[in-house]
């Protein structure tokens, strides 16, 4: 994703978290990873 923002634009900070995952598979949601600290799923 590539976005170009001009100076007088307003933006919100992005929440970023980091974690430790492991790549499961790819599907049509995107690319799915495992938590490895708590086991949870997510994709991106």
């Amino acid at each position: 994703m590539q976005k170009t923002f001009r100076e007088v634009d307003k933006v919100e900070a992005a929440e970023i978290t980091y974690a430790n995952a492991e790549f499961l598979y790819k599907d049509e949601e995107g690319c799915n990873f495992m938590n490895m600290d708590n086991y949870e799923q997510f994709n991106l």
